[in-house]
């Protein structure tokens, strides 16, 4: 991870799977400009070899990292390296683990607009899209011209997994269900 210092770092967490849209990442990531911008993919999945060839049709190679497979203790270091948290995609039925794993960190979510997101998180604590590679592409550029705007909205983040989505939560309410 010491070749990220210095860095913006864009990341992703989880499988390397069509429904999370990491190619699309890869693409928008490209049209960013300067070698003090890199992009973390952390995790395994059989798209890898596609997307490392992506990369290099981009000639972005030097500036993505995927790391594939790496221990559940070793992930917080990962998080901790990356500047902004991404959730490009996912599958309509998902309730993504990996927002309330981001929103810990403190750290600005970009986020696909859909129903599982918007469960959990608003406009105001995380900077939501809806799919399409241009508007991804201004998230991008918007945090690299305003992080500290972005940051304020990763403490949201953290804020709202901890006041509303905690086991705790979810036995209080089944505990309220049948006392009612």
């Amino acid at each position: 991870l010491e070749h990220l210092i210095n860095k913006k770092v864009f990341g992703f967490i989880g499988s390397i799977l069509p429904y999370h849209g990491v190619d699309l990442c890869i693409r928008a990531f490209s049209q960013l400009q300067g070698e003090d911008v890199h992009l973390l993919i952390v995790g395994d999945g059989y798209l890898i070899p596609t997307y490392r060839k992506i990369c290099e049709e981009l000639s972005i190679s030097n500036q993505v990292t995927f790391t594939g497979s790496i221990p559940k203790k070793e992930i917080w270091n990962y998080l901790k390296a990356m500047d902004v948290l991404l959730l490009p995609s996912t599958a309509w039925y998902c309730s993504p683990v990996k927002l309330f794993e981001y929103g810990l960190m403190e750290k600005p979510i970009i986020a696909i607009k859909k129903t599982g997101v918007l469960d959990i998180f608003t406009e105001e604590s995380c900077m939501l899209f809806s799919g399409g590679e241009e508007e991804l592409i201004l998230l991008f550029q918007a945090f690299l011209n305003r992080p500290e705007q972005f940051n304020e909205m990763g403490k949201l983040c953290k804020t709202i997994v901890l006041k509303n989505h905690q086991w705790t939560n979810n036995a209080d309410a089944i505990l309220k269900y049948f006392e009612s």
